[in-house]
């Protein structure tokens, strides 16, 4: 009987289903897109590829449309042929999961902020920028101990650092045919020494010779020395970076002996100074200017020196007559051809004015 006498009806619409009747299990399952789909109808869902769709059920009503639930929107259809059903997961699966994410991230909190720890305390007792230290990777700076490498042998990544006094020692004198070979492997960096107050420079020739990778001067110096730096570089369109000739390689070479030289054609230079062209000198007056031509590489090739006469108080346009010079030059590759003008005095001392300094070997290309 119902509250009101009136007697109900098993079969109404409103009649609550007995808990064993099969209608009242609503069976929940959650599925995975395969595709792509926009809705056609406000009824419907949109997804992309690889969404997850959650509380699907499957209506009886519209074969090949199930319903679920994504993006907000609850119990929307959704074609049944872009899904496919995944295994749901159980609570305790989801917890046990995730108590395993939330240690596996404070194990890497942990090791990360220990390693940072390190990283500051190298910073503090090295003195060093981690930061800068990250960008340094292709050479690891060591100090040098020859009888350790003559023990163990050359490590290609490993760099020394030398002041010039010492690879003036070891490198062209005492040790010039072990240092030949540990240049083929290793780098080395050769910088002036700390005496040099005034921030003048060494010469750089034979470290060059030597095959020191990198021998470093102060640039704000604009010395001979400095010169042959710039002469050197402008070689290979000036980038700062040349090949070694291939005979650097035979473990015969020997810079300062011409007859250890493998495949390699002597060059002759010959050239006549003919004029010069508004020549001033750093003072009043009117100059007096000569010039000076001489070529600077391997021992047995540099010391020969053209220099002209005197043209006494023309500066303006000083002409040269019968001034002839030949240079045969026996390693082309380490030659720098140097022209130095400068400016004679009443007291017969020399004062610079110009100068320019070209590779041997660009003129020789340029001559071919």
């Amino acid at each position: 009987m119902a509250a009101d006498g009136v007697e109900e009806d098993d079969t109404s619409t409103y009649a609550t289903p007995s808990y064993m009747d099969p209608s009242a299990i609503n069976s929940r399952i959650t599925v995975k897109a395969q595709y792509d789909y926009r809705a056609k109808h406000p009824d419907e869902l949109s997804f992309c590829k690889h969404a997850i769709i959650t509380n699907v059920t499957k209506p009886e009503e519209s074969p090949g449309w199930w319903k679920g639930d994504y993006g907000g929107q609850i119990q929307h259809y959704f074609p049944a042929v872009y899904v496919k059903e995944i295994e749901r997961v159980e609570p305790r699966e989801i917890e046990e999961c995730a108590l395993e994410w939330y240690e596996a991230i404070q194990e890497v909190i942990k090791r990360v902020t220990d390693t940072d720890s390190q990283h500051r305390e190298m910073e503090r007792r090295h003195k060093i920028a981690k930061e800068m230290s990250n960008i340094i990777i292709y050479c690891r700076s060591i100090t040098f101990n020859l009888e350790k490498v003559k023990q163990q042998g050359f490590t290609f990544y490993e760099m020394s650092s030398f002041p010039e006094h010492k690879a003036e020692k070891l490198i062209c004198q005492q040790e010039r045919k072990f240092f030949l070979k540990y240049h083929q492997i290793q780098f080395s960096r050769v910088y002036p020494k700390g005496q040099r107050i005034d921030s003048s420079n060494y010469n750089p020739i034979n470290m060059w010779n030597c095959g020191s990778q990198m021998v470093a001067l102060n640039y704000q110096t604009g010395d001979k020395p400095m010169q042959l730096n710039q002469a050197k570089f402008r070689d290979n369109g000036a980038c700062g970076y040349l090949l070694k000739p291939d005979f650097m390689f035979s473990d015969e070479f020997d810079p300062f002996d011409k007859n250890t030289l493998v495949d390699v054609q002597p060059l002759t230079i010959s050239m006549r100074v003919i004029a010069g062209r508004h020549l001033c000198r750093s003072k009043r007056g009117i100059a007096s200017p000569f010039v000076e031509v001489e070529v600077i590489g391997a021992p047995f090739d540099s010391g020969v020196k053209l220099v002209t006469k005197r043209i006494l108080d023309n500066g303006f346009n000083p002409r040269w007559s019968d001034e002839i010079c030949e240079f045969v030059v026996a390693n082309p590759h380490f030659a720098l051809l140097r022209f130095v003008v400068q400016d004679e005095d009443v007291f017969g001392e020399p004062n610079f004015i110009g100068q320019a300094t070209y590779p041997a070997e660009t003129g020789k290309r340029a001559q071919t």
